[in-house]
């Protein structure tokens, strides 16, 4: 489904809006990039923390307008073939636009930080935010190319990471840390795995049907009878 999806992206009537959608992609990577960057080094000042706030909203109007544009295309022509694929990006467009929310939230959570303590926790959240940052790398590049083999490795790794971020938070909460670094830690930890889970959805794109997209088991593979969704 998703070939047809970006098959009908590059045609004619629809370019504009794959264009659109591959912007918002590109700016959500970037922003989630330097989240990372920001959260896990000296400090945030108020220019950075403007500056995620502007590439938030950014990312916010371009769902918007992906919105309106399929409303306008499905009301306008015969749209009835494009409906599950109106449909598919949509749900993917959600996704991305998250994706941007939690990266913004990283930043504004290190401005109420001034400092994150020396200690194997935060090296431990560090070294997890890198397999996120990697993740979301690969889901973009799996669904811009289609391709089921990376697209499947993203969603095992990715999913072991997601349970590897639920441990983190039992380590920081059983740590010697004072709590105002616990609870910044823990909140760090738990937008990550959503930026994580978000980009699983949409990678799962590439080998799920609509119907259970934001589905996958990594035991037992595509087209199980029941599965676990990747966005609790």
């Amino acid at each position: 489904m998703l070939k047809e999806l970006i098959a009908i992206l590059k045609s004619p009537p629809m370019r504009p809006i794959g264009d659109i959608f591959a912007d918002m992609v590109a700016r959500s990577v970037e922003l989630t990039y330097r989240a990372g960057d920001l959260f896990f080094g000296p400090t945030v000042g108020e220019n950075e923390l403007a500056d995620s706030e502007r590439s938030d909203v950014k990312i916010n109007k371009l769902q918007r307008k992906i919105r309106k544009r399929v409303l306008v295309h499905l009301a306008t022509t015969h749209g009835g073939p494009d409906l599950p694929y109106c449909m598919l990006l949509i749900s993917l467009v959600k996704d991305v636009e998250r994706i941007g929310d939690y990266a913004k939230d990283l930043i504004a959570l290190r401005r109420q930080c001034p400092t994150l303590p020396a200690h194997s926790s935060v090296d431990g959240l560090q070294s997890l935010s890198k397999l996120v940052e990697m993740h979301l790398r690969l889901a973009s590049d799996a669904f811009a190319l289609s391709e089921r083999e990376t697209a499947e490795s993203v969603l095992r790794d990715g999913q072991q990471t997601v349970q590897k971020l639920d441990e983190m938070v039992g380590v920081l909460a059983s740590s010697d840390l004072d709590p105002r670094s616990v609870a910044a830690l823990v909140l760090a930890a738990h937008y990550y795995k959503r930026i994580c889970s978000h980009s699983l959805n949409i990678v799962s794109s590439v080998v799920q049907p609509l119907h259970r997209l934001d589905y996958y088991h990594p035991k037992q593979g595509v087209g199980v009878q029941e599965a676990d969704p990747i966005t609790k």
